[in-house]
C-alpha cells in the first residue's frame, strides 16, 4: 500500500510540475527548466544559447522563429517532432548528439552544424556531416548534400530525412546497421516543397551482405522509384532482403574499369560499370567529372562533386565511345578512353 501511495504522490507532483511553465526572456520553459516549450516568433535574435540544464526541446518549439543560430546545451538529450521546422538553420553542438524526433529540421534545406571547441562526443566533416567522435556513426547530414559518407558503421535514425541530394547516395561497405527512418522524405537536387519524395534517386551500397535495418528504413514511398546498385555477387541477396527489396530497381555492378580502360592506366581511380551508369571512386576528392565524345563535345558533366565517390548516368549513351575526364580538387586532372 505504501508503494502505491508513494507512486501516486510522485505522479501527482510530476503532473503538477509539468502543467506549469516559466518564461525567461520571452522563451517558455517547463517549471523545472528541463524542457524548452516555445521560442517566441515575434522577436529576432541572431543567436540564441539554450541554457544548460535543458534536456528536451519540445514539439514545434522553434517553428517560425526568427533566429539564425542556436547553441544546444551539453545537457540536451531529446529534440521532439518538428522542433526547428521553418526555423533556425545553424546549430552548435556542445555535448552528445541528442535523440531526434520526426521532421526535427523539416524544410530547413540549408541547415548547417558545427561542434563547440572541446566537444569530445561529436565532430563535423568538411562536407557538413555530423559524426560520433569515434567516426563509427553518422548522426545527421546537412540539408543539401554535395559529398559522401566516410567509412562509418552506423547510420543514425532520421540522419538523411528532408535532405536534398545533388548526386547519388553512397552507403560505404563498412556499414552494418541503418536505424529507423534514416532516409525518410529524401529529395533530388533543388528543394521543391510541392513535390513528392518519390524521386528516381541512385543509391550505391558497397556492402556484400545487406546491412541490418532497425525499424522502418526503406519503403515504397521513399525508394519505390529509385535504383540501388550493389556488388554483383550480392544482387540476389538484396532482391530478397526485407525492405531492401522495395527499391524500384536493383542492379549488380562488377568491380573494375569499363571496357576501353586498362587496369594499369588508372592511377587514382576505380571505375565500376553497371547498367546505365558508371560509379567512380578516387583516392582523393573530385571536383569535376566529364564524358566527352570524339567531336570534343561534353555529353555529361558533374561539377562541385566535392567527394571521392560519384555516379554518372550513362543510360542514354549506349554505344558511346569517347573520353572520361576527371578534375581533382587539388587541380590535377586525368583523361581516359571509354567504350560502352
Amino acid at each position: 500500500m505504501n508503494r502505491i501511495l508513494q507512486f501516486s504522490f510522485f505522479m501527482f507532483w510530476s503532473i503538477l510540475l509539468y502543467s506549469q511553465s516559466v518564461v525567461v526572456d520571452g522563451v517558455t520553459f517547463s517549471a523545472d527548466g528541463k524542457a524548452l516549450i516555445k521560442y517566441p516568433t515575434d522577436k529576432f535574435y541572431k543567436e540564441y544559447i539554450i541554457p544548460e540544464g535543458t534536456e528536451i526541446i519540445g514539439k514545434k518549439a522553434f517553428v517560425g522563429a526568427w533566429v539564425e543560430k542556436v547553441t544546444l546545451p551539453t545537457t540536451l538529450t531529446h529534440i521532439n517532432d518538428s522542433a526547428f521546422y521553418y526555423g533556425p538553420s545553424h546549430f552548435i553542438i556542445t555535448g552528445k548528439f541528442p535523440i531526434l524526433g520526426n521532421h526535427v529540421f523539416g524544410l530547413t534545406a540549408e541547415r548547417y552544424f558545427e561542434v563547440s571547441q572541446g566537444n569530445s562526443y561529436c565532430r563535423v566533416s568538411e562536407n557538413g556531416f555530423v559524426y560520433s567522435e569515434d567516426r563509427k556513426t553518422v548522426h545527421i547530414a546537412p540539408g543539401v548534400i554535395v559529398g559522401y559518407l566516410e567509412n562509418i558503421e552506423i547510420i543514425d535514425r532520421y540522419a538523411f530525412q528532408d535532405c536534398y541530394f545533388r548526386s547519388g547516395i553512397y552507403i560505404p561497405g563498412s556499414v552494418h546497421l541503418i536505424r529507423e527512418h534514416a532516409f525518410d522524405d529524401i529529395y533530388k537536387d533543388i528543394p521543391i516543397r510541392s513535390k513528392s519524395s518519390s524521386y528516381n534517386l541512385n543509391f550505391k551500397c558497397d556492402v556484400l551482405i545487406p546491412p541490418e535495418l532497425e525499424g522502418e528504413v526503406f519503403t515504397e514511398n521513399n525508394v519505390g522509384n529509385s535504383t540501388l546498385f550493389v556488388p554483383k555477387e550480392s544482387e540476389e541477396l538484396y532482391k530478397t532482403a526485407f525492405q531492401w527489396n522495395t527499391f524500384g530497381t536493383i542492379k549488380g555492378y562488377t568491380s573494375g574499369p569499363p571496357q576501353g580502360i586498362s587496369e594499369n592506366s588508372v592511377s587514382f581511380l576505380k571505375v565500376n560499370r553497371v547498367d546505365g551508369a558508371i560509379c567512380i571512386e578516387a583516392l582523393k576528392p573530385l571536383e569535376t567529372v566529364r564524358l566527352i565524345d570524339l567531336n570534343g563535345n561534353i555529353v555529361r558533366e558533374k561539377n562541385q562533386v566535392n567527394s571521392c565517390h560519384t555516379i554518372c548516368d550513362t543510360s542514354s549513351l549506349d554505344g558511346f565511345f569517347g573520353l572520361l575526364q576527371v578534375i581533382y580538387k587539388d587541380g590535377d586532372s586525368e583523361v581516359f578512353k571509354l567504350n560502352f
